[in-house]
């Protein structure tokens, strides 16, 4: 039977974690028509071991093993060896609902869609809560979407049409570090006739204090601008949504200047990332874009006023605060 949906499930010391996403690998209901690449980047732990041996037990599993190139390096070498209709993103660190693929399969012969979106559950201390989207279930274009998002989701919930993504020779942008999936999203909306919005939630996503998300790395999170620029070239058609420049300021911010706010840091080399951010032209028109345009989202538009007027002074008034 041929693969319908092809998971793909990038691994980097994650020897702690994987376990649990491989055995709800392993537990999918639905037997035929998927198959897992597990991509070891370059891991220095057990990683590749607990890898070779699920693949063993699991002959819809395959394993890349290359060098430690990073997350969005990975991605690319799986997407190469893809065979599904669609293909779908998990983290080695997060895991599916034991119906996942029955669902996901399911949704997709029933819409025909180019790109399936869901509700997700969030785990936070090992404790799961329900992340549900204000959203009916259907069918929607891309400018219905972010009409409907007051800012658009970005953990990576959707699953994706392959045709797409090979005709238009998507990838991922190896030198992003922040929002890559999200980037990659916008990417794929340019070629997207309709999304499927369903209400399960089969997907678990993981919040670890310590994650590339969380983590301090000015080097990292100054590739923020690279995502920024991107969303803006390849989301021309979006420019007239208000969540769309929203879900940009609040992934610059994020991963800048909320980040080291609520990390009580405000060295040299924070300083000088924040300034390299709130300089950029383009980042200075999504900031007045999300102070002064018609939306609401108070918050975001009272954290980009506060940006414009006091920028990296501003920064450090809050550090302190936070002291």
């Amino acid at each position: 039977m041929d693969v319908f949906l092809s998971i793909i499930i990038p691994c980097y010391n994650v020897e702690a974690f994987l376990p649990k996403c491989l055995q709800s690998l392993s537990a999918q209901t639905k037997q035929n028509e998927v198959e897992f690449i597990l991509v070891n980047d370059g891991s220095t732990d057990d990683t590749l071991k607990i890898i070779q041996e699920f693949v063993m037990h699991d002959d819809r599993a395959v394993l890349i093993d290359k060098k430690n190139g990073g997350v969005s390096s990975a991605r690319n070498e799986a997407l190469k060896v893809v065979r599904g209709k669609y293909v779908y993103l998990l983290d080695g660190d997060d895991y599916l609902r034991p119906d996942a693929v029955e669902i996901i399969c399911k949704s997709l012969r029933e819409s025909g869609a180019d790109m399936l979106f869901s509700n997700l559950y969030v785990v936070r201390d090992g404790i799961a809560r329900l992340k549900s989207y204000p959203i009916h279930p259907g069918k929607y274009t891309v400018g219905q979407l972010y009409d409907v998002f007051r800012f658009f989701p970005t953990p990576p919930q959707n699953v994706y049409r392959m045709q797409i993504v090979r005709e238009h020779g998507l990838h991922f942008d190896e030198q992003m570090k922040c929002g890559e999936v999200y980037a990659f999203t916008v990417s794929f909306f340019k070629y997207t006739q309709c999304v499927s919005v369903i209400e399960d939630a089969f997907f678990y996503y993981v919040m670890r204090g310590n994650s590339a998300t969380h983590g301090v790395n000015c080097d990292a999170d100054r590739t923020t601008l690279q995502t920024l620029k991107s969303l803006y070239l390849d989301g021309e058609g979006l420019l007239k949504k208000a969540s769309f420049h929203i879900t940009a300021f609040k992934i610059v911010s994020s991963f800048t200047y909320n980040k080291y706010v609520k990390a009580k840091i405000s060295n040299p080399d924070v300083q000088a990332c924040l300034k390299s951010i709130l300089n950029n032209p383009l980042f200075k028109t999504c900031l007045y874009k999300v102070a002064f345009g018609y939306h609401s989202c108070w918050k975001e538009r009272v954290l980009a006023l506060y940006m414009l007027f006091f920028s990296i002074v501003g920064f450090k008034i809050l550090v302190k605060l936070y002291r």
